[in-house]
């Protein structure tokens, strides 16, 4: 599976699913602001936390959350 928007298929990519159906990477929403246009179709306006509250993203959203924090412990056991 690859991101429909910048075609990566990364090991650890973190996939999320828009309300159109499209798949795209965690970072491209990451970025975005709290409501925008989807930038897949142009077809209609995201409500990003919406988005990651969905069934399908919301064990994704739990999942990065907790990698995310994971890599921040390291980052302070580097320090």
């Amino acid at each position: 599976m690859s991101c429909d928007y910048c075609n990566l298929k990364p090991i650890d990519l973190h996939l999320l699913t828009l309300p159109c159906g499209y798949s795209v990477c965690y970072s491209h929403l990451k970025t975005q602001e709290e409501s925008f246009e989807c930038f897949i179709c142009n077809d209609h306006t995201i409500d990003k936390q919406s988005s990651f509250k969905t069934i399908k993203n919301r064990k994704k959203m739990e999942k990065i959350s907790i990698l995310e924090e994971q890599k921040q412990i390291l980052n302070l056991c580097d320090q």
